[in-house]
Formats: structure tokens, sequence, C-alpha cells
């Protein structure tokens, strides 16, 4: 199945705030509430899929967007499942602002096949932290890349 999804976050007084966002089922965007208080908190999308992970043929396609003074953090609910097939993801980020990206690990199960591309547009003003794994699905059953 395939899905778009596109979220902008943008700089409003003292914070950063989603200015858009929009995702197409299998992909959903969650909103954590911080619970921190800072004077300049960012924004928070964790980022989910129906049954926590991709099958063959899901294709997913993100484009990320943060302006100049906006900080966005973008996680995952859990680790993302790559089961049986080929399934593929594709994150386009513009950022001008602070992007940190701090996924849980993608656990490939057997006779997954998966492929992902990311394309970074990091302007003068951007700052990127960008933490991403791969792990086996069950290594007790003998599954691993």
């Amino acid at each position: 199945m395939s899905a778009f999804g596109q979220i902008t976050a943008a700089r409003q007084r003292d914070a950063t705030a989603i200015e858009a966002a929009v995702a197409q089922s299998p992909l959903r965007f969650l909103f954590p509430k911080p619970t921190f208080t800072t004077r300049a908190h960012p924004a928070w999308v964790c980022l989910s899929t129906l049954g926590g992970g991709m099958v063959q043929g899901d294709a997913i396609d993100l484009d990320v967007e943060v302006k100049p003074g906006a900080t966005l953090l973008m996680t995952t609910q859990a680790s993302t499942k790559i089961f049986r097939g080929a399934s593929r993801q594709s994150v386009r980020a513009k950022v001008a602002g602070t992007l940190a990206v701090l996924m849980d690990p993608i656990s490939c199960f057997k006779n997954a096949c998966y492929s992902q591309k990311t394309e970074i547009n990091l302007l003068p003003s951007g700052s990127l932290i960008w933490l991403e794994s791969v792990t086996s699905g069950r290594p007790a059953f003998e599954e691993s890349f």
C-alpha cells in the first residue's frame, strides 16, 4: 500500500508548532505531550504504522520541513518491523531550523526486503541529528540480515 506523509514545523513565539501535518494510511502521526516545560520546547511527532511495521508492497514517502528558528523532534512509537516481501520508504527533508530524528530500530524479519532513501537539504541555518539502526527480527529463530 502506498502512503504519503508531510509535516512542517515553524517557530511561533517562544516555541515550535506543527504548521501542517498530513498522513495517509498506513502511516500515522502521533503528537505526544511533553512532560518537560522549557522556554523554547520543540515540536514532537511520533511516526507509527498500522500493525507496527511494513508488509510486502508498502511504500511510504515522507516530506519534512523545519522552518528557520523551529525545532522538530521525530521519533517512532516502537521498532518498525519489516515483514516478508519488499517494502520501501523515502524521506525528503528541508531543514532551516533544527531536526532531531531519533528512531527505534528497524527490525527485518525472515524473507524481508527493505529499502530506504533519505534526502536532506540542510540549509546554512539548519542543524541535524539523525539516529537510526537496523536489527534482525527474531534472532532466536535464526533470522538475521
